[in-house]
């Protein structure tokens, strides 16, 4: 996995077009086993920060394709990945590599957080295994906030591409006033449930899970507070 510049072709919140979501995970485990804190699962965990920070229009999505790679479907990630151990896999050298010029992502992208560098070295390190899991608990909006609630599903798969210095279609989802405005004008409720004239997000991925989409609604209908 080499370091080549990414130009991103726009992406718009309002017009489907070509840009629905509908990553390819032909061969993925059905869920069916309770998600354990143990494990660290291909479906819940790592594909959606490669959908947020590598597979984006112009990089590593399955037309462009930079370098060859396509970062979205489990067959073609495992390319880059050396089975049980993230110290020998491409993937992981260039998402550590202190030369700008290497990284992944590239800048004016920002670089992953060590806490989400450390899942995909986990992952990789328990045989990079094409799993999924069931949510075990119940799904709790009785008080659901800005900070505990939402921002932490913004974070995992939303500001991979909306953020940093070139944020996809200029829209800065790190940011709460922009958050705010697209929750008060109803795109941030149309492209999340995917509805009719609206960009499926996350950006051809998987559909975020009924549960984080019942909590931003939540939000939503209790005022989109900065809480």
């Amino acid at each position: 996995m080499t370091a080549s510049s990414c130009k991103y072709d726009p992406v718009t919140l309002d017009n489907p077009g070509n840009n629905g979501g509908g990553v390819d995970t032909t061969g993925t485990e059905p869920g069916g086993n309770t998600c354990s804190t143990d494990s660290v699962y291909f479906n819940k965990d790592i594909l959606p920060l490669f959908s947020s920070s590598c597979a984006l229009p112009g990089c590593h999505d399955a037309i462009s394709k930079q370098e060859g790679i396509n970062m979205t479907d489990f067959n073609s990630i495992l390319k880059e990945i050396d089975k049980g151990k993230a110290t020998n896999s491409k993937i992981y050298k260039v998402l550590i590599e202190k030369d700008p010029d290497k990284r992944m992502p590239r800048p004016p992208s920002l670089a992953l957080t060590q806490d989400k560098i450390d899942l995909i070295a986990k992952w990789i390190n328990q045989g990079a295994k094409n799993n999924s899991c069931t949510e075990g608990e119940a799904c709790d909006i009785s008080n659901v906030t800005y900070s505990i609630s939402i921002k932490p599903i913004l974070t995992k798969y939303c500001i991979g591409c909306h953020s940093g210095g070139s944020p996809q279609a200029g829209i800065d989802l790190s940011n709460y006033n922009t958050v705010q405005t697209y929750a008060k004008n109803g795109k941030l409720n149309g492209v999340v449930n995917w509805l009719s004239g609206y960009t499926p997000m996350p950006y051809k991925s998987t559909q975020l899970n009924p549960c984080n989409l019942s909590k931003i609604k939540a939000w939503i209908d209790e005022g989109s507070l900065n809480n």
